[in-house]
């Protein structure tokens, strides 16, 4: 926190966040005042009744009234009560909901992260800010409201009984505040402590929870138990610190209320010896004391929950500045940005400079792609391929250079008008808890059922929605639970139809899909980008060779830009990505997929093979197909194998040694080679190799290798004097 606030200060800071229910908020205020004056009054009554009634039979008020008086106000006071609970309930849930708004506007409004944080811990901490200060206006204020009134109407009936007992109420009162002044600062870091540390314990939480199957199949259940119950500890200690601390502050308080007593009876007492004060006014005055102090430690017991709602202000405020900045840029561009040219000549990517604060990004790049044309971006994990289509998306503006379609800068344009144009195709599709048909129509809202239904026909989903009782409206589960990861893709891509887009762009869309459904994924999409202008992210090189330009893109520059076959006579980058991924390899879709001695012959483990003994180990090679989540080995597992990627994308984790989620070392991807470690040694697996999506592989088993070391003696000995295990 930049600045501890009094919790006191908290109505005045809530004041500007009623708005128009500030009318409201005055008459809740004026409700609330019947019961504080009622309980100072009855004391002035009683002088009445002990000075004028008993002291003066004959000349005093009738006793009637001063029965009455009382009974008629009570009735008021609890009308007015009534009236106060409703009032105060609206203001809380206006609050609450007023909040709410701004803050899921905000979240919506920001890019997401690019260096892989989770902020659900951050958003839920939020979140849970909301309620704290919502019930402080609920519970909190008007009892804050009776206080502060009961106080101040105290002092003012002191005046009307003696000015001498008002003056050593007034002089006493502010030692309130002096309490205040000496603990409000160590409360207020105190709590700011423990919601920080209740942000970490939920954040935790929520991540352990996400991976229960992670945690369940690493036997992380008893380490993931124990760092939990530590972190709680830790939150409750940070608590208990919180209640010391307003349990001093409290009593500090009460000690300021019992003074203010002792001190109003010491000295009207002394009034009353000296016969400059009456009995009356006396027991009148003692009422009207023994009111404020009930008032003050009624104040005492409020400030732990106007602190900690105090602290959810300070939370708030921090964020939703830049979220009306947020909601105010998209309504003022409206108004004096053009929309964006129909996409009929060519986009231009012109020495665009972006850098990320942790490094990567684009370095002066440049690329034309003529209208409906078509272009592969491929390149070196990292390289810049995704920055490229988030810059097309205009999720982020060029530091440096631009960008222009058919001539005119995109930047002066408004960026909703120019993503009606556009359609995006991830990776990973992200489907909602509707149905099919709902789940399409996200791609534009105002789509007929027929477009719809055309869409899901051109997405190839004729044979799904027929085989379903209810078609089109069958739900897809949370996340497309019920669907296989083809079907959820062609829904993205039907999604992306139904937008009738200018501008197709598709993030590795079959990355996480197994060869023989990606090759019908592929299919599907050259069909239906004729007339478009498509961009296409590929790790996977089998759609490149269709594409009318390649663009290699490596450290943010195009280092290569050409056909498939002129970049393969090239020799450059790409013609080795290519041969990497696609040769050496006899892979009929359905059957058994082979890898060949030449290619064998590449990989470093097998260097000085004799080639006859290379075209037995090939044949020795059987096929695994992997689903997406798979492990093929786990750490701590017995080496047994060694593997060949075919097709397929590969995490390479390592287990945190503190117990918590392992650690990402690495990716082994289509032509790359893993296992290797552990052929000779019986070592186990240092790492845990797991698939992210659908994918192929080539085995060989451990006996397989060590009967090519006994069949080659000298390999052998080459073999354990170069061999260099790496997974």
């Amino acid at each position: 926190m930049s600045r501890p606030m009094f919790p006191l200060l908290l109505p005045l800071r809530l004041w500007r966040y009623f708005g128009n229910q500030r009318l409201k908020a005055v008459l809740a205020i004026l409700t609330v005042l019947p019961d504080p004056l009622l309980m100072v009054g009855i004391p002035v009554l009683l002088q009445l009744v002990i000075d004028q009634v008993i002291g003066n039979p004959s000349g005093g008020p009738p006793v009637a009234v001063l029965v009455l008086l009382p009974c008629a106000w009570l009735l008021l006071a609890v009308v007015c009560n009534g009236f106060s609970i409703k009032l105060f309930a609206a203001l809380g849930s206006q609050l609450g909901t007023s909040f709410r708004q701004r803050l899921f506007g905000h979240l919506l409004e920001q890019p997401n992260p690019t260096d892989g944080r989770a902020e659900g811990g951050e958003q839920g901490l939020l979140a849970l800010q909301i309620p704290t200060l919502e019930n402080a206006v609920v519970s909190q204020l008007p009892l804050f409201t009776w206080t502060v009134a009961q106080l101040l109407l105290g002092v003012l009936l002191l005046f009307t009984s003696d000015w001498r007992l008002a003056l050593v109420a007034v002089v006493l009162t502010p030692l309130l505040l002096v309490s205040q002044v000496a603990f409000t600062p160590a409360l207020a870091r105190r709590e700011e402590a423990r919601v920080e540390q209740a942000g970490r314990l939920l954040s935790y939480a929520g991540e352990r929870l996400r991976s229960r199957e992670l945690v369940d199949l690493f036997g992380l259940r008893s380490t993931t138990r124990s760092e939990f119950n530590r972190r709680n500890r830790d939150l409750m200690r940070w608590a208990q610190r919180v209640g010391a601390m307003s349990g001093l502050q409290q009593a500090a308080l009460t000690a300021s209320a019992m003074l203010t007593l002792v001190s109003v009876f010491a000295l009207g007492t002394w009034l009353v010896l000296q016969r400059q004060l009456t009995v009356g006014q006396l027991v009148s005055a003692l009422g009207i004391a023994t009111a404020m102090v009930s008032g003050m430690w009624q104040l005492g017991a409020s400030l732990l929950p106007l602190q900690a709602a105090t602290t959810a202000l300070n939370l708030l405020e921090q964020q939703l500045p830049a979220a009306k900045r947020s909601e105010q840029r998209p309504a003022l561009a409206r108004g004096i940005e053009p929309s964006p040219p129909a996409l009929r000549q060519e986009l231009r990517i012109e020495q665009v400079q972006f850098r990320y604060p942790g490094g990567g990004g684009l370095d002066g790049l440049n690329l034309t792609i003529p209208a409906n044309s078509s272009l592969a971006l491929v390149g070196p994990s990292g390289g810049g391929k995704s920055t490229v289509l988030r810059l097309l998306l205009r999720q982020i503006e060029p530091q440096r250079g631009g960008l222009r379609v058919d001539g005119v800068p995109l930047s002066t344009t408004d960026r909703g008008a120019w993503l009606e144009q556009v359609a995006l195709v991830p990776q990973e599709t992200v489907l909602f808890d509707l149905s099919i048909a709902d789940n399409i129509r996200l791609g534009r809202l105002d789509a007929s059922d027929q477009e719809v239904l055309d869409a899901a026909l051109a997405a190839e989903l004729g044979e799904l929605i027929q085989s379903l009782p209810n078609g089109l409206q069958t739900p897809v589960g949370s996340g497309g639970g019920r669907l296989s990861g083809g079907q959820k893709q062609r829904i993205a891509i039907a999604r992306a139809i139904v937008r009738n887009p200018q501008l197709l762009l598709l993030d590795e869309a079959t990355s996480a899909l197994d060869p023989s459904t990606e090759e019908a994924i592929n299919t599907t999409l050259r069909r239906l980008s004729e007339g478009r202008t498509v961009v296409s992210v590929l790790h996977r090189l089998r759609a490149a060779a269709a594409m009318d330009q390649i663009a290699v893109i490596d450290q943010g520059q195009v280092v290569e830009l050409g056909h498939h076959n002129d970049l393969l006579a090239a020799g450059g980058l790409y013609a080795s990505f290519w041969h990497r991924q696609m040769s050496g390899f006899n892979l009929e879709l359905g059957q058994r997929v082979r890898i060949t001695p030449e290619r064998l012959a590449t990989i470093p483990l097998f260097h000085g093979v004799d080639p006859k003994l290379l075209r037995w180990l090939a044949s020795e090679f059987v096929s695994d197909r992997i689903r997406h989540g798979e492990e093929v080995f786990r750490e701590g597992d017995a080496p047994d194998a060694f593997y060949v990627v075919v097709a397929g994308t590969l995490e390479v984790l390592q287990n945190d040694l503190w117990g918590g989620t392992p650690i990402k070392q690495g990716l082994v991807e289509e032509g790359d080679f893993f296992g290797d470690a552990g052929l000779i040694e019986d070592h186990p697996r240092a790492v845990t190799v797991r698939a992210r999506g659908d994918g192929l592989l080539l085995r060989l088993d451990r006996d397989r290798f060590l009967d090519l070391l006994d069949q080659d003696p000298d390999y052998r000995r080459f073999f354990l004097h170069s061999a260099r295990a790496s997974v």
